[in-house]
């Protein structure tokens, strides 16, 4: 069966669901196949970029340009959203070799934020700038490429954990955000 291109344009919203069977253009290089049914599950790919990663996780950071977001837990629900697709995808990562596994790796996904969040509580025993959580939550020095990242990780899971109400933001004396656990 031949494939016809439903839209040459960029999706605008709302849009109405192509034709089973045929391809929509979204973006340069970037097309929605709409299968027809029933179709195979094995042949489900889904190519997940970091979101997915075999071996590591994906680094999930607050950047300068949005200080206040809550990137983990937008992270957490994307990951809640690839559960339905079925366990048999093949997850095509940006580093490392293709997998199958999807809804095991999630879970480890889920359980390794889980417990950085526990810890970053732990650490946060009392008022802690970010910078001063790193070696309690990561257990390591970091040369400045990494330093980056890990600062980025462990305010985002500040910020989460804030959002929460859990822990207590305040800024001392010299503007100086710390945090320290709230009974909860």
């Amino acid at each position: 069966m031949s494939l016809a291109v439903a839209r040459a344009a960029v999706l605008e919203y709302p849009f109405e669901a192509p034709e089973s069977g045929s391809v929509t253009r979204v973006a340069e290089e970037i097309y929605w196949l709409r299968m027809p049914l029933p179709f195979a599950l094995e042949h489900i790919n889904l190519i997940s970029g970091d979101r997915v990663l075999p071996r590591i996780s994906t680094n999930v950071s607050v950047w300068p340009m949005e200080p206040e977001g809550d990137p983990l837990a937008q992270y957490l629900h994307s990951l809640e959203r690839l559960r339905e697709l079925p366990p048999v995808t093949l997850v095509l990562p940006s580093h490392g070799l293709p997998f199958r596994g999807l809804h095991r790796r999630i879970d480890e996904l889920c359980a390794h934020h889980e417990a950085r969040l526990t810890r970053t509580l732990e650490v946060c025993r009392e008022p802690r700038a970010a910078a001063e959580l790193l070696p309690g939550l990561f257990g390591r020095d970091f040369n400045d490429y990494q330093l980056l990242f890990a600062m980025g990780e462990a305010i985002a899971h500040l910020n989460h954990l804030m959002h929460a109400a859990r822990p207590a933001r305040c800024a001392d004396d010299d503007g100086c955000y710390r945090f320290e656990r709230t009974a909860h």
